[in-house]
């Protein structure tokens, strides 16, 4: 099939269904960073017992932690530059709606419309932070950032602990 032969619905159908496997990818790669984050949590807590002696662990659950969500954080910036394509792609077709040309979308130009929202959200957000709404790439950063900081105090806090109890830095 030559690039003449699609139709507009062709080529719409198209970029949605590469935005719906990327936007669903995103939220499934997430709840797996939540899942294994939790569990790192939860192991790097337990290093906090007083009866624990083998603080080294909690030195490697909270460097793991760091990693995991640096790693995570940038699949999710690689999900989002595809989800944008898909976007814009879907952006250009809601130009082709015969709802009127002007620089202002319509809300039936849904990806058109958003974008410009998004707009007067960012000025909002800045005038009130609290209580503008946040993207998912927002949310979705703050998450990973809590982790990660939960691991560096983890990593700091069983280092300290590693120290009092040997006296050294001596990590074996």
């Amino acid at each position: 099939m030559e690039t003449s032969e699609l139709s507009l619905k062709d080529m719409h159908d198209y970029a949605w269904n590469h935005f719906s496997l990327h936007a669903k990818q995103r939220i499934s790669v997430f709840n797996f960073f939540l899942s294994i984050s939790a569990l790192l949590t939860t192991g790097l807590l337990a290093t906090f017992q007083p009866t624990f002696q083998a603080h080294i662990i909690g030195i490697g659950l909270g460097s793991l932690m760091i990693l995991v969500s640096y790693l995570f954080w940038k699949l999710d910036q690689r999900t989002r530059y595809f989800i944008n394509i898909a976007e814009s792609s879907l952006a250009k077709h809601g130009t082709y709606f015969p709802i009127g040309k002007s620089d202002n979308p319509d809300i039936r130009q849904l990806v058109r419309w958003d974008e410009h929202e998004t707009l007067i959200r960012k000025n909002k957000r800045l005038r009130n932070p609290i209580s503008a709404n946040l993207s998912y790439a927002s949310i979705f950063n703050l998450v990973y950032l809590v982790f990660a900081a939960l691991g560096l105090i983890g990593l700091i806090g069983s280092f300290v602990m590693k120290l009092e109890l040997t006296g050294s830095f001596c990590f074996v």
